[in-house]
């Protein structure tokens, strides 16, 4: 016990000296720079590299006892206060809708009435005049609108579409999220890249039981941070659906142009070792750990290999240094779009880190997703991608066709949010026809 105890108090220590290594890389980081710190773009600029006459953006903005709203359009500009007590109310209802969105047992009907009380508040005020015509909605929230997936909230009445007659947001809008207006400015200013030559790299499917505390992998060195992730009260259990996700997927891509690297494969060492900037797409099937507290310390779950220096976690720390030059990455584990809130930078964690490694878009979860159901809404995912639809289509019609289906409430479907670009199409190489239905 006392060596775990002085073994815990170096681990904070060095963890420490980490988390400000990392600030000051970050500092002196002209990608980080560009995905964070970027000073604010000139409203015409964030017209000309965002907006058409198809597409609009919302910013909210928690200052104060405020809560504000811009709307930004091709040819339009307005600005919108919530009183003291209709912006707390408002930020709260959005907290509760939200944990009600994600229990399993809520039903669209139970849904609806605080969805639709939800979209008068953040909506209601301008729908009608600046977002009629518009298909394409780019939202940047504050504080807990973070953590609301905005597809969900219920514009009408009731008896327009949907499963017992509930009409979501999903049915009017593709909608992605940023960071702020100008770090997306700023992920659009990379320029033109040369076009990766494979189409996807799927990592996933892990082996679990190298994390058990009786498998006996452990090693000097590596005990502090797996008892820590342990102190979490995270189970390293195996994801029952995670090959059927990857083999469904990947059979949609010409076998040339993809890379499965999965099991005993799908180890730390592989994955750094493999040529990421290759790839147009990079899908992981795991477990994430999440930290609120050290942004660094969020990491996708791999296998753990005995003969290697590599601990298996993929740490957001680490990812900051991987090279990308990806059109996507999809993280297809629990709570990727969540982490630490940063004052003026949002939320910090992995789909922020694969930003900065030099990602042009991120799928990633609000919430613990559903094994079962993530395959499926995966393979609905990558049809549509694979079908020529641009990210945010292929994104909407898979939470649609889900919706719509009757089997499935929001918590399986509505998780999944876009970060970043996703008004563009990534040239794939689709299998034969042979090849999708098998």
């Amino acid at each position: 016990k006392c060596d775990w105890e002085f073994s815990r108090v170096l681990f904070r220590s060095a963890e420490d000296d980490f988390q400000a290594f990392i600030e000051t890389a970050r500092a002196k980081s002209s990608v980080y720079a560009a995905a964070a710190y970027r000073e604010p773009r000139r409203l015409s600029e964030i017209r000309r590299r965002l907006l058409d006459k198809e597409t609009g953006l919302i910013e909210y903005i928690a200052a104060g006892d405020y809560l504000y709203s811009f709307v930004v359009t091709a040819d339009r500009v307005s600005v919108h206060r919530l009183t003291p007590a209709e912006s707390r109310d408002t930020l709260r209802l959005a907290k509760n809708y939200t944990q009600l969105v994600f229990s399993k047992e809520i039903t669209y009907s139970d849904a609806a009435p605080a969805g639709r009380r939800l979209y008068k508040a953040l909506l209601g005020a301008v729908a009608k005049e600046q977002l009629a015509g518009l298909k394409n909605l780019i939202i940047v929230p504050d504080r807990t609108l973070n953590y609301l997936p905005f597809e969900t909230l219920v514009p009408g009445e009731d008896g327009k579409a949907g499963p017992a007659g509930v009409h979501f947001l999903l049915e009017d809008y593709r909608i992605s999220y940023a960071p702020s207006a100008s770090t997306l400015a700023s992920i659009l200013d990379r320029g033109e890249r040369p076009e990766a030559g494979m189409d996807l790299l799927s990592v996933g499917d892990p082996i679990m039981n190298g994390f058990d505390e009786t498998s006996g992998v452990e090693k000097s060195g590596e005990d502090v941070l797996l008892q820590y992730y342990r102190g979490r009260r995270f189970i390293f259990q195996p994801l029952e659906f995670a090959s059927r996700e990857m083999g469904s997927i990947s059979r949609l891509i010409a076998r040339n142009f993809r890379t499965i690297v999965s099991r005993g494969e799908a180890t730390e060492e592989r994955v750094k070792a493999l040529d990421l900037a290759g790839y147009k797409i990079i899908h992981f099937a795991t477990h994430s750990l999440l930290d609120e507290n050290a942004a660094s310390r969020s990491a996708l779950v791999l296998t753990r290999d005995s003969r290697s220096v590599e601990d298996g976690f993929l740490q957001a720390g680490e990812i900051y240094n991987l090279k990308l030059d990806a059109d996507l990455v999809v993280l297809s584990a629990c709570q990727t779009a969540m982490g630490k809130m940063g004052k003026g930078e949002g939320i910090q964690g992995l789909a922020r880190a694969f930003f900065c490694a030099g990602s042009k878009s991120v799928v990633a979860s609000l919430w613990n997703i559903n094994d079962r159901s993530t395959a499926h809404f995966m393979k609905l995912f990558y049809a549509g991608l694979t079908d020529g639809k641009v990210v945010q289509e292929a994104l909407r019609q898979a939470k649609l066709k889900m919706c719509r289906s009757g089997d499935y409430q929001p918590y399986h479907w509505a998780a999944f949010v876009l970060i970043g670009e996703g008004n563009f199409g990534i040239p794939l190489h689709p299998a034969s026809l042979w090849s999708r239905i098998l």
